[in-house]
C-alpha cells in the first residue's frame, strides 16, 4: 500500500451457513487483490471478545459489518464504515464519525483509498474524537438498559397492538396474546 500498511483481513462472521462465513469471502477478496502477497487474513475461528481483541490492535478499521466498527470506535480504533444501511450511518453519527463513512453504493478503490489516506492523516485526532464521544454512548447505552430493565420489571405489561386489519390485539406479560 501507498501509506506503507499492512492490510489485515478480519473475519466478524462465522456461519453458521458457509454463505455467511466472511472467511471464505476473505480469502476470495485477498486472492483478487494486486498486492496478494502484503495482504493478512485472520482465517481462525475467534470468540467475540478474542474478534475484539484484534480488532483493538489495529492502527486503522475498514469495516463492511457494522459490530466491527462497534469494535473498533470502543476500543479507540479509527474506523471507516462501508455502509450498506442506516445503522452504520446512525453506529458512526452516535460516535461523532459520520465523515468516516462511505455508503456502499457509493463505493469505488479510488473513492475508499482516498477516505484511508485522509483517516490515516487525522488518526489521532479521530482517536482524541473517539476519546470524547465513547464515554457519552456508553452513557446512553447504559441509560437505555435502565429503561428497558424498569419496563421488564413492571408488575403487569400490557400493550395495545392492532393485526392487519386494525382490529386490537393485547399484548400480556404472560406471552399469550388475546384478541377483542
Amino acid at each position: 500500500m501507498a501509506l506503507g500498511l499492512t492490510p489485515v483481513l478480519i473475519s466478524h462472521t462465522f456461519g453458521p451457513e458457509t454463505r455467511r462465513d466472511d472467511r471464505r469471502a476473505a480469502e476470495r477478496v485477498a486472492d483478487m487483490a494486486q498486492c496478494r502477497k502484503l495482504i493478512k487474513v485472520i482465517k481462525g475461528d475467534y470468540s467475540a471478545e478474542e474478534t475484539k481483541g484484534l480488532i483493538a490492535a489495529m492502527d486503522l478499521m475498514v469495516g463492511l459489518r457494522m459490530h466491527s466498527c462497534i469494535a473498533a470506535l470502543s476500543s479507540g480504533v479509527p474506523a471507516i464504515s462501508i455502509a450498506y444501511g442506516p445503522k452504520a450511518v446512525g453506529i458512526m453519527g452516535l460516535a461523532g464519525q459520520s465523515k468516516w463513512v462511505i455508503d456502499i453504493k457509493d463505493l469505488t478503490s479510488e473513492a475508499l483509498f482516498e477516505l484511508i489516506e485522509r483517516a490515516w492523516g487525522e488518526r489521532d485526532d479521530i482517536r482524541g474524537s473517539l476519546c470524547t464521544h465513547i464515554p457519552d454512548v456508553l452513557a446512553m447505552a447504559a441509560d437505555n438498559i435502565g429503561m428497558i430493565s424498569e419496563l421488564v420489571h413492571q408488575p403487569k405489561l400490557e400493550m395495545q397492538v392492532t393485526d392487519t386489519a386494525g382490529s386490537p390485539v393485547v399484548a400480556q406479560e404472560s406471552g399469550n396474546v388475546t384478541g377483542p
